[in-house]
């Protein structure tokens, strides 16, 4: 290789470093006001009133409408003190909760589970 080819060729590299160290993002970064929310929360997470005025779409992608994770009133969670109901099994907590915390979200859009169906069609009998 010639001398002046590599003169040229570090000359090219250091200016593609230099574009690239200006182009990195700032760890630091001011929150954005548009961010999107994690999918699969769980439905207490969204304020009734923010999840009711969101489309059908977003319901279903961001939250998780067969969960619940919350005390009916929040500030329990946060006395220091457990709650006896913070001891049951996530499915329990879920059954007992499940009613009471979802009454105020819009769940339409859901697919509604008959029962009574399922076990009168549950393959006894022929169609």
């Amino acid at each position: 290789m010639q001398p002046h080819s590599c003169i040229g060729w570090m000359k090219k590299l250091k200016k593609l470093q230099e574009i690239k160290e200006r182009s990195l993002r700032s760890k630091t970064a001011p929150p954005t006001a548009f961010g999107q929310p994690p999918k699969g929360l769980s439905i207490d997470f969204f304020d009734h009133q923010l999840f009711n005025n969101r489309s059908t779409a977003q319901k279903t992608i961001h939250a998780d409408t067969i969960i619940v994770a919350f005390l009916p009133d929040s500030s329990q969670s946060i006395q220091g003190i457990q709650h006896p109901d913070e001891k049951l099994s996530h499915k329990k907590f879920i059954e007992k909760y499940w009613d009471e915390l979802t009454q105020k979200y819009e769940l339409s859009h859901e697919i509604p589970v008959d029962e009574d169906y399922n076990e009168s069609n549950s393959g006894d009998e022929d169609i």
